[in-house]
């Protein structure tokens, strides 16, 4: 292996001969010592690396002549530097300043164009890799939680997803390094079968980002960015092994991840395992609340042709014995659990660099995605249900940006496909009875969406202007199904019996238009003013199509015959920087036509889905930081969320009280940082009808994270903490474990360990 990329290296100082390379080393202004992780790009080109543990940085693909250079990383000022590149090498070596305020240094890839936080138009919220490198938890709902008008919601402790500014599940877009995800969301397990462990970033954008994503983006987009790997100079191998502990549930967490690189090749693998017992609560163990998973993937990157990337990304995810605890409808003494469930994924990107003065980049994105989820449900001794489903999803983008003066256009095409075969086993032991039938019968949705973005500067660069449209073909077939498919008494096939849910074989077409503006306005170096206007859209799913689902006394069907929900998005901004603080906030506005609900319209238990009238959601978010004294800061959050059924002058259901947080950090020197935090929800009285009220409540937590101490290229950090320090009993308006609500989890001692080489 050592020979093999030593003869890499080789060649590819033969290929890049003649053509500009730029590299150096970025350290710490005060300090003089290395930062690491710090983002090296071109903002327009959208090249760019990142630094390795010692500060280096290496970047070919770039035109010679002048151009302009941007280094960001949190916990320092972003630093912009106009240079001139000439053929060969070229060595600059930087400094940048540290900062205690964040001041939207972040490099965000969910929009349309490669962008620092700071410069999103839409309201975004961003969680780096320093705040995950610290933590234990036991998803990524966990890790987004605490950002203003995002809240978790629970099916389990391994089961939970995520709702932003009142809308979840099926209206928000969950994405993996750009790929939709795609699969049920009756149980809220999507956002579990991705690896916590191996996360680069996570990027959140509230709000309508139809324009972007195509249906289902009526709320927002979760971006979900694995850690990679970049090129370097010479041959290069580094490492990381990060161990955690949870004590309230007993949960041991092992990361191991090996990566080596050169000017034109890198390759990274990493490996996870997890175990988790039942969650203890103040109230005593959450019964079947246990878990355990593990994740293997692989990465590789080539640098082609001097400018050109390939880069091939692969994640299989396990999950095994996961307790999904609750009851209802069944008895609570019924037992749900996932007997095993997996994720496969598989990504393939090329992309085309500096084509030319006016096409600086040009990407293909192609991807495979299965998630097989098998379920086993004890209502009592004698039954066992056992449904099963593959869910499988395929896609591919082609995106280009095109630079005209101070203009900047991306163009695009998007397809993907996701298809769903599955069945549901009945077995009931007192009669001896069988029964096999499909709770959605095999059929697949197909979009393909055309896209256009133009991002523009005016009146002296002081005002920026994003205008996206999209117009998308959707595609819903399934074949003819007429449930039960069978039934088999003591062995023997019974042929006559009352076909309960039927659907002739169907073939859809939907069609539906998107567009979003936006506006930010730099009244002086230190405000912002951002509008944001919208027109989203969400085609029902498969299983809000098509589903038969028999719960013990209640009965769902779908409906083929559903309109598109169509949304419209209204969010406003004030954002203030300065060295000494920040603040975002934000008033929005988001009304709907044609929701999706379950209506019991047969009779009794009985539901059907159906299109309803109108709905509107609103509220505002304040956020801020403070740096009060020295490197002492204080932050603070407040969110109000406000869902009303207009047609029907009834309340929302899934809409999050009024909540917030505030804390403090105080770092000692560089040896570690204390940090004090409490978050609080407020009573919700605003009910929907299919909910009952929840108290108020507060939980404080502490944690103690360490610098990063360095012994030659080994690198220690180590992190703990208290979550739910006062063990409070409380219970989360949004989480319902299998329609039971249950309190959420309590005094959790956790300690991490993170070793890099």
């Amino acid at each position: 292996m050592l020979k093999l990329f030593l003869l890499f290296t080789t060649l590819s100082s033969f290929i890049l001969a003649g053509t500009p390379v730029l590299k150096g080393v970025i350290t710490d202004k005060e300090t003089n010592k290395p930062v690491e992780k710090a983002n090296v790009y071109f903002k327009n080109l959208d090249i760019g690396t990142f630094t390795n543990s010692l500060g280096e940085y290496y970047i070919t693909g770039v035109e010679s002549g002048e151009t302009e250079i941007f280094i960001s990383c949190v916990g320092y000022k972003t630093y912009s530097s106009k240079i001139n590149l000439k053929s060969g090498e070229n060595k600059l070596d930087f400094q940048i300043t540290p900062g205690v305020i964040s001041l939207g240094e972040v490099k965000v890839t969910s929009g349309r164009f490669v962008q620092t936080e700071r410069e999103m138009i839409s309201p975004a919220e961003i969680i780096d890799a320093k705040k995950i490198a610290m933590v234990t938890p036991n998803s990524i709902s966990e890790l987004a939680k605490t950002q203003p008008g995002v809240s978790i919601i629970r099916d389990g402790a391994w089961a939970s997803t995520i709702s932003i500014r009142g809308l979840s599940r099926n209206n928000i877009v969950t994405l993996v390094n750009g790929t939709r995800m795609e699969t049920a969301t009756s149980v809220s397990a999507k956002l579990s079968l991705v690896d916590v462990n191996d996360i680069e970033r996570i990027e959140i954008i509230k709000g309508a980002a139809s324009t972007l994503y195509g249906s289902g983006a009526t709320g927002g987009i979760i971006n979900i960015i694995t850690a990679g790997n970049s090129f370097t100079e010479n041959f290069m191998m580094n490492g990381k092994i990060s161990s955690g502990y949870n004590s309230v549930n007993n949960m041991t967490s092992n990361y191991i991840s090996l990566a080596a690189s050169n000017s034109f090749l890198w390759f990274k693998a990493s490996y996870t395992t997890r175990n988790a017992e039942s969650t203890e609560t103040p109230e005593g163990k959450l019964d079947n609340s246990q878990f355990r998973d593990n994740n293997i993937s692989a990465q590789l990157g080539v640098k082609l042709f001097t400018r050109d990337e390939f880069l091939v990304k692969f994640e299989k995810f396990t999950a095994e014995d996961v307790g999904i605890p609750g009851g209802a409808p069944f008895p609570a003494t019924a037992v749900a659990k996932y007997p095993e469930t997996y994720r496969t994924h598989v990504s393939a990107e090329y992309k085309f660099r500096q084509l030319n003065d006016v096409l600086p980049a040009l990407s293909l994105l192609a991807y495979y995605q299965d998630i097989q989820r098998n379920v086993e449900l004890r209502p009592n001794a004698n039954a066992r249900v056992t449904p099963k489903a593959l869910h499988t999803t395929y896609g591919a983008k082609l995106k280009s940006d095109w630079l005209l003066k101070d203009k900047l256009f991306s163009l695009g095409l998007d397809y993907w496909q996701r298809s769903y075969d599955g069945e549901r086993k009945t077995e009931n032991y007192a009669k001896n009875l069988v029964k096999i039938d499909k709770p959605v019968p095999n059929s697949t949705f197909s979009s393909f969406g055309i896209f256009a973005d133009n991002k523009s500067k005016l009146l002296d660069d002081k005002l920026e202007i994003e205008v996206g449209a999209r117009y998308d073909f959707i595609n819903v077939t399934n074949d003819a199904i007429s449930n039960p498919i069978s039934i088999t008494v003591n062995g023997n096939d019974k042929t006559n019996y009352d076909a309960d849910a039927s659907y002739a074989s169907n073939d859809v077409t939907d069609k539906s238009w998107s567009a979003s503006l936006g506006a930010n306005y730099h009244i002086n170096s230190f405000i912002d003013v951002t509008g944001n206007v919208a027109r989203s859209f969400r085609s029902p799913t498969l299983e809000e199509r098509y589903q038969y689902l028999d719960l013990g006394g209640m009965k769902y069907f779908g409906n083929p015959e559903l309109n598109s929900e169509l949304g419209t998005f209204l969010d406003f901004g004030l954002r203030l920087w300065h060295e000494k603080f920040t603040l975002k906030a934000n008033i929005f506005g988001n009304s709907f036509t044609d929701l999706v609900v379950d209506s019991e319209e047969i009779k009794d238990s009985v539901f059907v889905k159906k299109n309803v009238g109108e709905a509107r959601i609103y509220g505002y978010e304040i956020a801020g930081e403070y740096n009060f004294y020295s490197n002492m800061l204080v932050y603070a959050n407040v969110a109000y969320t406000r869902g009303e059924d207009t047609g029907n002058d009834v309340n929302l259901d899934g809409i999050p009280p009024y909540n917030g947080m505030l804390g403090i950090k105080i770092p000692v020197k560089n040896y570690f940082t204390a940090e004090l935090s409490g978050m609080f929800n407020s009573d919700q009285e605003m009910t929907g009808e299919s909910e009952d009220r929840t108290a108020g409540y507060s939980v404080y937590n502490l944690s103690l994270s360490s610098g990063k101490f360095n012994y030659n290229r080994l690198g220690l950090q180590l992190s703990c903490g208290v979550d739910n320090i006062f063990d409070r009993a409380y219970r989360n308006h949004l989480s319902t474990y299998r329609g039971i609500q249950y309190i959420e989890p309590g005094r959790n001692l956790y300690l991490k360990l993170n070793v890099t080489y």
